[in-house]
C-alpha cells in the first residue's frame, strides 16, 4: 500500500514539475524579439465635409502588415515595442452630387504606413491579453476626378500624416517559437482640413474641407519568436 502511495506521490510530482516547465517555457516564448505577418479586413468609416455637406462616407476592404518587436514579461506582466509597415487596399471613390460640390469624386490614396506601438498585457499559461498605443505616418493624394487638389486650391498638397492607433490583442503560444494572434485596432483623427489646402475653387464656390478618418483593422497574424 505505501510503496502504491509512493508511485502516485512520484507521478504528481513529475505532472506538476512538467507543467511548470512547460507554463515556463511559454514564459520564454513571450520574451524576447520576433517578426510576424498579419491580414484582415478594414473598416473606413470617414467623413467628409464641404462647407456643412456631409458625406458619412462607409467603406469597405482589406489590409496587411508586417512587424518586428520586443517584449520583457515581469512574472505574468508582458510590456514591450513593435515596429510595423502596413498596407490597406484603396477604398472605392466617394461621390458627391455636382450640383452642390461642384465634382462628382473624391478619392484618397494612402501609401504604406510606418508605425511604433507600446504594448502592455497579462500572460495566462500560453495566452496572452495585451493593449497596444501606437503612431503611424502615411503618405497620402487627395483627388478630385482624378486631379490633385492641390490644383484646386490655394495651398499645397499636404504629403505625409500621423495618426494615433489604438488597439487590443490575444496572443496565442502554439510552440515555443511559434504564435498566432488576433488583433482590433482603431484609428481617428482629424486629417486634413482647410489650413492644408485652402479654398477649394469649384464651380459650386466650396470655401472649406475637412476630412475625418475613422479606421478600424481586424487582422489575425501568424508569429515567430526569435
Amino acid at each position: 500500500m505505501l510503496k502504491n502511495q509512493y508511485k502516485w506521490v512520484l507521478l504528481v510530482t513529475v505532472l506538476l514539475s512538467l507543467e511548470v516547465k512547460a507554463q515556463s517555457d511559454f514564459s520564454d516564448t513571450f520574451s524576447g524579439a520576433y517578426l510576424g505577418v498579419e491580414i484582415g479586413p478594414v473598416s473606413y468609416n470617414t467623413q467628409i465635409t464641404f462647407d456643412g455637406v456631409d458625406d458619412p462616407a462607409g467603406r469597405g476592404g482589406f489590409g496587411y502588415s508586417a512587424f518586428f518587436g520586443y517584449s520583457k514579461l515581469f512574472n505574468k506582466l508582458l510590456v514591450g515595442g513593435e515596429c510595423h509597415i502596413t498596407g490597406e487596399k484603396e477604398p472605392d471613390p466617394y461621390t458627391f452630387d455636382p450640383a452642390v460640390t461642384g465634382f462628382s469624386d473624391l478619392e484618397l490614396k494612402r501609401s504604406a504606413s510606418l508605425g511604433f506601438d507600446l504594448r502592455g498585457g497579462y500572460l495566462h499559461k500560453r495566452l496572452l491579453l495585451y493593449g497596444s498605443l501606437g503612431y503611424a505616418r502615411h503618405k497620402q493624394t487627395v483627388l478630385i476626378d482624378g486631379v490633385p487638389l492641390d490644383q484646386f486650391s490655394g495651398g499645397s498638397d499636404p504629403e505625409r500624416f500621423g495618426r494615433i492607433l489604438l488597439g487590443l490583442g490575444l496572443e496565442i503560444a502554439v510552440t515555443q517559437r511559434l504564435s498566432i494572434r488576433g488583433s482590433f485596432k482603431h484609428m481617428r483623427g482629424h486629417d486634413l482640413d482647410r489650413t492644408d489646402f485652402g479654398s477649394v475653387a469649384t464651380s459650386a464656390g466650396l470655401q472649406r474641407l475637412d476630412v475625418e478618418p475613422n479606421l478600424l483593422q481586424i487582422f489575425t497574424g501568424v508569429i515567430f519568436h526569435i
